[in-house]
């Protein structure tokens, strides 16, 4: 594994997508927005349009990156080029692939889109009425409130925010499904980015291995992968672990120490039909 190249692969993937899906997080904060002008109703705020971009989204960023994950894990086994593979690698079957990846990443995600979702929601009914409560302390027209709610950057930035956040969810989550269905053997390790963007406690994880399934420790928080929300103890990993991280996951396959051939997991055969 070289990962600084994987980091590259990684950064250039994550911010194509923030671009690509950073409009459409940004019309569906706007839609709550829209919502309570028209009815003044903060408590029945529209949360299908969030629902649907962030599944749009874990859909197509997982599928990728899993799959992604899956034949560079194979290509770093020496099976993938092998001309008498322990694992036969059929790639006319990547739209089963593909399937079996979207069912997996929205089975992983049913939780936590439903968390995600209340709490971007709630964030929007403060962002409102701390609006509306500062446009009356400071005498306003209701026109006025309302030009403000439509007006103000915060929701673009939020946009953005929501958007590189969970497309660097998905990403890890995703890693791991796509390891997981090679039925081989790994370490994972953490990747950080060695910049002064990087927070301090990413910086201390950085290069950290553990066993695949051991989590990493962050600031006291036991995290399977960046971006992971809540803890090994049932702690709920804080947003400052969590929002806007760049970090990434990268694999090591073991290998018997006499044959030199990868380590698969005991029982595990699925890899043979794809």
């Amino acid at each position: 594994m070289n990962a600084d190249k994987l980091w590259h692969d990684y950064n250039k993937f994550t911010l194509r997508k923030a671009k690509q899906f950073g409009p459409s997080i940004y019309k569906a904060l706007n839609k709550q927005i829209e919502y309570y002008i028209q009815t003044q109703d903060l408590s029945n705020l529209p949360q299908a349009p969030i629902q649907e971009v962030l599944t749009q989204l874990y859909t197509e960023v997982g599928r990728i990156w899993g799959i992604n994950t899956y034949y560079r894990v194979l290509n770093d086994a020496g099976l993938k080029h092998d001309p008498t593979p322990p694992l036969q690698i059929k790639r006319r079957a990547a739209i089963g692939l593909n399937e079996e990846f979207i069912k997996a990443i929205l089975d992983f995600f049913a939780t936590d889109q439903f968390n995600t979702i209340q709490n971007i929601t709630q964030t929007t009914r403060n962002f409102i009425r701390e609006q509306v409560e500062q446009g009356i302390q400071n005498q306003l027209s209701l026109d006025e409130i309302i030009n403000n709610l439509l007006s103000s950057g915060i929701t673009k930035n939020r946009a953005a925010l929501i958007a590189r956040t969970e497309i660097g969810k998905s990403a890890n989550a995703a890693e791991q499904i796509g390891s997981d269905k090679t039925g081989l053997v790994t370490t994972k390790v953490w990747i950080s980015v060695r910049d002064f963007r990087t927070r301090l406690h990413h910086l201390e994880v950085d290069n950290q291995v553990r066993p695949d399934g051991k989590p990493f420790d962050v600031d006291g928080y036991q995290m399977q992968r960046p971006g992971d929300v809540k803890s090994a103890d049932g702690r709920k990993v804080p947003g400052n672990l969590i929002c806007n991280c760049r970090c990434c996951v990268g694999r090591e396959v073991l290998r018997d120490k006499k044959t030199g051939l990868p380590l698969r997991k005991t029982g595990y055969t699925a890899y043979l039909k794809v």
